[in-house]
């Protein structure tokens, strides 16, 4: 197996499923050896040989996706990009989180910057504060 290979991989979620790897180490490698060796990367997760090291924990809807997407972009001193939120979801992130962001936006604990959003020094002091506005009324 080659480190490079690993990059492209999208480790733990895939198809709106989210899923753990087995503790045992030299299973998860012999199986992940076999796996890159035969196989392209597109290829790999349709391989059934991942199940024997994959347990699928979890269906991951939009909705939690979306907030996931947010919550752990904004703990990022970049941001998230309204654009890339676009390109995943399908939803321009100020339809969905529009209300939160110009309220923090003008507190001064959030910044919207050519289309980046992200938290301020301080915002940053409170941010799991902030952070909870962003989860959907049914999980706060």
């Amino acid at each position: 197996m080659n480190t490079s290979d690993l990059v492209s991989v999208r480790l733990l979620f895939f198809n709106g499923r989210r899923y753990s790897n087995t503790l045992d180490m030299k299973q998860y490698i012999r199986t992940m050896e076999d796996v890159f060796d035969k196989r392209s990367v597109d290829e790999i997760y349709q391989s059934q040989a991942l199940d024997t090291i994959r347990h699928i924990d979890e269906t991951v809807d939009v909705d939690t996706l979306m907030e996931e997407y947010v919550i752990f972009g904004l703990r990022m001193t970049r941001g998230i990009s309204a654009a890339d939120f676009y390109d995943r979801f399908g939803h321009s992130l100020y339809d969905v989180y529009g209300d939160v962001i110009r309220s923090y936006v003008a507190s001064g604990h959030m910044k919207d910057e050519k289309g980046m959003v992200f938290l301020t020094r301080k915002g940053i002091d409170v941010s799991n504060r902030i952070l909870v506005d962003f989860l959907h009324d049914e999980n706060k």
